[in-house]
């Protein structure tokens, strides 16, 4: 298992989160990964042992995902107005075992993850080429 930051602390979703259908994340205040479910390791191609602490579109994860546009300032827009927000499309590169990136389109739907702190709580929607 990949170590976690010592102020980390993995979000617990409630029932339900791991049968949600689309890709779920919840991202700390600093924008860590949280908690992941089982779509969203799918889609994305990360394993969740080595994701959870880590910053979804920092420079620790650029090598298996890079995401454009970034999300901060979405998740900063969330945090501001603790509103839920959307981000029409997405490019979502995902890296490979070979180190290849596949590109995938995605839009973001956001909104606060009802735990102290500013978490975010995303939902990926999976595009096909035609949006």
């Amino acid at each position: 298992m990949t170590p976690r930051p010592r102020n980390f602390h993995e979000a617990t979703p409630g029932p339900g989160w791991e049968a949600l259908p689309l890709p779920a994340l919840i991202l700390d205040a600093e924008g860590r990964v949280a908690a992941m479910n089982d779509a969203a390791e799918i889609w994305l191609n990360l394993s969740r042992n080595s994701t959870l602490g880590k910053p979804l579109d920092g420079d620790e994860m650029s090598i298996r995902l890079r995401l454009q546009p970034g999300l901060a300032p979405l998740l900063a827009r969330v945090r501001a107005s603790d509103e839920a927000l959307y981000q029409a499309s997405v490019q979502f590169e995902i890296g490979d075992r070979a180190g290849g990136h596949q590109a995938r389109r995605g839009a973001v739907h956001a909104g606060p993850a009802g735990q102290a702190g500013g978490a975010v709580s995303l939902l990926i929607v999976p595009q096909d080429d035609d949006g």
